[in-house]
């Protein structure tokens, strides 16, 4: 998988086991390989959370992972909330986390970045998209993914971000709001890179992974 000409087919391959088979192994193996093949820390993330979406992470390992670098991204909402569902699902135990992951999701953090939420959305309406796209991340961290929505298409109207990304999270939140006509309609939109993930979404939209 390291040689970049195996990447195509090995795309195309999880792509169709999922479609065919939606089993949440397969998923994960799918994603798995994905992951492997794009060494893109901001792609990373963004494939983590169709990941979450689809309840295939596993293990103390993927959930310290994913919290870590939601984290150092400064989305301590959606890094909190992992953290949360690992604990939830028997996965993690608050022994086990990292003191210095501790502290950055700690309730005082999570309560400052939410208080903080209005605010971003007020610089969104009179800044750069590339504020409108931030305020639409830290939105989507705390789940409120209608709210995420609008503000990422508020970064693309206003433009000097790149719109594969934007509509990719677009897309995302639309699909998390349970509107699925629109998510699909941003997922299409999405070309280069992030291109594949868009299509996993796609298909995670048209056939939810079965038991």
């Amino acid at each position: 998988i390291s040689n970049a000409s195996f990447a195509p087919p090995a795309l195309s391959f999880a792509h169709d086991l999922v479609a065919g088979y939606p089993t949440p192994s397969n998923w994960r193996d799918a994603l798995g390989v994905y992951r492997d093949l794009a060494g893109d820390p901001a792609l990373d993330l963004d494939i983590r959370r169709l990941m979450r979406a689809a309840g295939v992470l596993t293990g103390e390992r993927d959930y310290m992972e994913f919290a870590s670098a939601l984290a150092d991204a400064r989305l301590i909402g959606e890094a909190r909330a992992v953290i949360d569902e690992g604990l939830q699902r028997n996965m993690v135990e608050t022994a086990r986390i990292a003191p210095t992951l501790a502290t950055r999701i700690a309730p005082a953090a999570v309560a400052r970045d939410r208080a903080a939420l209005p605010g971003l959305r007020a610089r969104a309406q009179a800044g750069t998209g590339a504020i409108a796209r931030a305020a639409g991340d830290n939105f989507y961290a705390f789940g409120q993914y209608a709210d995420a929505a609008t503000l990422y298409g508020l970064a693309l109207q206003k433009g000097g971000e790149d719109p594969n990304i934007v509509n990719l999270r677009l897309g995302a939140a639309l699909a998390m709001a349970g509107r699925r006509p629109e998510a699909e309609a941003a997922l299409r939109l999405v070309t280069g890179p992030r291109a594949d993930l868009a299509g996993f979404w796609l298909t995670w939209l048209a056939r939810r992974p079965t038991a």
